[in-house]
């Protein structure tokens, strides 16, 4: 029996030696990520939990000192007072409030046992006389899944709202549509090129097909009500409605979502760019 350990002596000592020094090594990282985690500021731990919970992983929130078994709305505001906009609206909503600012964004969550109207943010909010703050809000949404999906939503909102000029307040279900297609901007870019590109050539380059699709539109394909909103003869939009979709190679109302997806997301990528100056009446 001696015999055989001494002959596996060697054997056992190198195994010793290499479980020795792997617990040295996970003892050395397990050190450094105490010591960076140390050196992190509140504000940045905080930061990486709240992440981690967006992300799905369990995290305890105790001590996040906010109700997530709740009705909750997600809030992402910008400029010079947007953390004094949010808490002043948790304020007047009676909410609870959880507030994160991370580059230069106030993420905020108003929550609470009772759901809201966003009226009631709305109303809230123009209550308030600050100036210099943009707020973007996701919808409704109850508990910890909720939590994460209305501030989705309200990232998916702000991702417009950077598209055009300065508001008090962009909800998300207003720009849904729109945010979806920004999401992939070849994909934004592709219906542009399908539904509005082959209206650029020739005289007028485009401008009045557009003014004439959101009339048409507007007047729910009523020629004789888009023919008055135009100034034009029932006979005009006739002969331009039919223009447009020899261009287009379909009928107007077999794809008017996505000509007026087409029309809003022109606007938003090219600021001014659909809204050109009138031409004259022709196509």
């Amino acid at each position: 029996m001696a015999e055989r350990f001494r002959a596996r002596q060697p054997e056992i000592e190198t195994a010793v030696l290499a479980l020795v020094e792997r617990m040295i090594t996970q003892v050395a990282a397990d050190y450094d990520r105490e010591l960076e985690e140390a050196e992190r500021s509140p504000e940045q731990r905080r930061a990486e939990r709240v992440q981690r919970l967006l992300d799905g992983v369990p995290v305890d929130v105790g001590e996040f000192g906010y109700e997530l078994d709740a009705w909750h709305v997600g809030v992402i505001a910008t400029g010079a007072n947007a953390e004094k906009a949010v808490r002043g609206l948790a304020v007047a909503l009676g909410r609870e409030l959880f507030v994160l600012t991370r580059d230069g964004e106030v993420s905020a969550w108003l929550g609470g046992k009772r759901k809201l109207m966003t009226v009631d943010v709305e109303r809230a909010l123009s209550a308030q006389r600050l100036a210099d703050v943009s707020l973007v809000i996701g919808e409704m949404a109850r508990g910890v899944e909720g939590w994460r999906l209305t501030h989705r939503e309200a990232q998916a909102a702000l991702l417009v709202a950077r598209h055009r000029p300065p508001r008090r307040l962009t909800r998300y279900q207003d720009v849904a549509l729109e945010a979806a297609a920004l999401q992939d901007e070849a994909l934004a870019h592709s219906l542009i090129e399908t539904y509005l590109s082959p209206l650029d050539d020739g005289h007028g380059g485009g401008t009045g097909r557009r003014r004439m699709l959101r009339a048409f539109f507007e007047a729910e394909h009523n020629v004789s009500s888009a023919a008055a909103g135009l100034k034009v003869d029932r006979s005009t939009v006739r002969r331009w409605r039919h223009d447009i979709e020899q261009r287009l190679g379909c009928r107007l109302h077999e794809r008017r979502a996505e000509i007026e997806l087409a029309l809003r997301l022109e606007e938003l990528c090219a600021p001014g760019g659909a809204e050109r100056a009138p031409a004259e009446h022709s196509v």
